[in-house]
């Protein structure tokens, strides 16, 4: 069994070996002595890296993403060379469906002609060439969803269950919103309206809908949502598209669950799985928490300004993600760029 995950400082070591030896038998045209051990680091630096591994913690291979410009850069994809042609590529770029914003780009090498014919057969596009101090390159891009990955996607959206908070977890919530990195955003009236309408929920008596998230039988996650009702609702200034419009608030409160680049994988599923005919979802971190922005861009969501909500005296940014981003449709044309 092949498990892709965001990367760990403790595989450093692996990956290290695996990026030199890859480079050594895959680029035949350099000189294999240029690639060193300690290249990764600084190859990777900044960028959000996933692995594929086995049964046993070997790793396979990995993918790293740079997304500080305006489209994510896919700036490594490298398999184990006794792991070619055995799915490993092909998984880890499926991988990035399930939190990873098309459109995507990348530069291939014209000597890699190998990885050149794997990309364009799983429908990147050149949108460009060019010459780098490596040698010509191709830039390709991948707009939407593949039709030949639409069900692989699918099918990752089952990894978690969410189902509404009963009242025996009412306690597990009321203890994961006062833990303290939790209480730095969620505080003062906020909170305790939280808290009141959660129990308001448990008796049946609230407008808004209370969720957990389960690892198989855990509860590691939290979720408020609630529909705008337009066109009377505030809120409704904020949409941009007829049909059913949510909020969404979340919060990973199980802490053996932090820092493993859950959240945005946690968020789609979350919202395709419990609200697949939604048009479109509000959602509104303080300025401040540059964590959770990023996260939210991460999934989409776009910054549309800033406020100064009722019950914080904080800035706040109101986000929108329109839910056509989450699966674009694989029949939707593929225009190439000027």
């Amino acid at each position: 069994m092949i498990t892709i995950r965001q990367a760990e400082e403790s595989d450093t070591s692996q990956l290290e070996e695996l990026f030199l030896i890859s480079r050594q038998q895959t680029f035949t045209w350099e000189d294999p002595n240029k690639f060193k051990m300690e290249d990764y680091r600084k190859a990777t630096e900044g960028e959000t890296i996933f692995i594929a591994e086995n049964d046993t913690g070997k790793i396979l291979g990995f993918i790293s993403v740079w997304e500080h410009d305006a489209f994510p850069f896919i700036h490594h994809l490298f398999i184990s060379p006794e792991y070619l042609r055995k799915g490993i590529g092909k998984a880890l770029l499926n991988s990035l469906f399930t939190w990873l914003p098309f459109p995507y780009r990348l530069k291939c090498i014209a000597k890699n002609q190998n990885a050149l014919k794997f990309y364009l057969k799983n429908n990147w596009k050149e949108i460009d060439h060019g010459v780098s101090e490596d040698g010509d390159f191709f830039l390709l891009e991948l707009s939407s969803l593949p039709a030949s990955s639409k069900e692989t996607l699918q099918a990752s959206h089952t990894h978690f269950d969410f189902k509404p908070v009963g009242k025996e977890n009412r306690q597990l919530v009321r203890a994961w919103l006062v833990q303290p990195y939790v209480a730095e955003w969620f505080y003062g009236d906020g909170l305790q309206n939280t808290f009141n309408h959660l129990d308001e929920f448990l008796e049946g008596a609230s407008q808004s809908q209370y969720w957990l998230a389960y690892d198989n039988d855990r509860p590691f996650a939290f979720f408020i949502t609630s529909a705008v009702s337009k066109p009377g609702d505030e809120l409704t200034h904020w949409c941009a598209e007829e049909g059913l419009a949510i909020t969404l608030d979340m919060l990973i409160g199980d802490i053996s669950y932090l820092g493993k680049g859950l959240s945005p994988i946690l968020i789609r599923e979350f919202l395709l799985s419990q609200f697949p005919k939604a048009a479109e979802v509000l959602i509104d971190p303080e300025k401040t928490n540059a964590r959770a922005v990023h996260v939210y861009q991460k999934v989409g969501f776009n910054i549309l300004d800033e406020f100064i909500p009722s019950h914080s005296p904080n800035p706040h940014y109101m986000m929108r993600l329109s839910m056509k981003k989450l699966i674009v449709s694989p029949e939707k044309r593929i225009e190439k760029k000027e």
